[in-house]
This record gives structure tokens, C-alpha cells and sequence, in this order.
């Protein structure tokens, strides 16, 4: 499975006080998997493009910043992220997973108090009791890192219960 694309055009407006002004936006991005062995499978992805913090953590990173003639710059971001995914037996899964993401911030504009990355790894394991229902445990690590040199790490555990119904 490969699939590649525009994965978002979004036009930008700004009111100053002068005239409105506005640029647009555009992301690409390609995805892949492979299977490996019976039910394992590697999946992968990259992202490149103007203001699509939104797509990538959680709106992490500023569209853009308008300049002093009240023109929009947008923000140029990247990320990538890759997963393998391991089925111990019929009722019990893992994956692990590590990501990052990068942004051109200009710090003229935004200042330097803005996020410049992020990177997180996930590992979890998933075990199905019964057909349709998940219970899940997960390790999450992650850091942020500013334009200022400042940086910041997360560690956190989280736990799942699922049933399709």
C-alpha cells in the first residue's frame, strides 16, 4: 500500500487595518505500508508544507505571522513518523512507534518563544478477551523544544477499553 497526495489547500486571510490580506496554503504528504510475515506490518509517513501545524500534533505549531506591512508568512513544517506493528497471537497486539516534526519558524516575526519541534515515541500492547473489544495500555514519551533554546519532556501512561459495536 503507497498513497501520496495534497492532503489540505486552505486560503489564509488577515484584516488589518489598511486591506485584507491573504496566502494560501498547501500540504503533501505520502504514506506506505508493508506487511511483514503473516500479520505484522511496517507503516510509514512524511508530511511537507505552509501552515499545516494543525495536522501534525494537535495544531502544534503557528500558521504564520503577519509582518509589518500586515503580509501573512506562512510557517514551512515537516514531520514524519513510522510504526511496526507486532500480533503476538490472536488476541494480543503491539506496536511501537516514533515520530517527529519540525517548523522554518521566523522568529522576526513569531518572536522566539514558539515551538521549533517535536519528536514522541509510543509503545503499547492491546489485548482482545473476546471478538470486537480492546483493553490497552501505553507508554508515551515525548519532547518539545522552542525557538528559544528552551525544552520540555512528557512521560505518561495511559490506559484503553474499546468494544465495536
Amino acid at each position: 500500500m503507497i498513497e501520496a497526495g495534497v492532503h489540505s489547500v486552505k486560503q489564509w486571510e488577515a484584516r488589518t487595518g489598511v486591506a485584507g490580506r491573504s496566502d494560501c496554503d498547501q500540504g503533501r504528504h505520502a504514506t506506505a505500508g508493508l506487511r511483514i510475515g503473516y500479520q505484522d506490518d511496517f507503516r510509514w509517513q512524511i508530511n511537507y508544507g505552509d501552515a499545516i501545524g494543525r495536522y501534525m500534533g494537535m495544531n502544534s505549531f503557528n500558521v504564520g505571522a503577519l509582518d509589518a506591512n500586515g503580509e501573512i508568512n506562512l510557517t514551512a513544517m515537516y514531520g514524519a513518523l513510522a510504526a511496526y506493528r507486532h500480533v503476538w497471537n490472536d488476541n494480543m497486539r503491539s506496536t511501537l512507534g516514533v515520530s517527529f516534526s519540525d517548523a522554518d519558524n521566523d522568529t522576526a516575526l513569531g518572536g522566539i518563544d514558539v515551538p521549533a519541534s517535536f519528536q514522541s515515541v509510543h509503545a503499547n500492547v492491546i489485548w482482545s478477551p473476546i471478538e470486537r473489544m480492546g483493553l490497552g495500555a501505553e507508554y508515551i514519551w515525548g519532547r518539545r523544544k522552542d525557538e528559544s533554546g528552551s525544552d520540555g519532556k512528557l512521560s505518561r501512561t495511559q490506559l484503553s477499553a474499546t468494544y465495536l459495536y
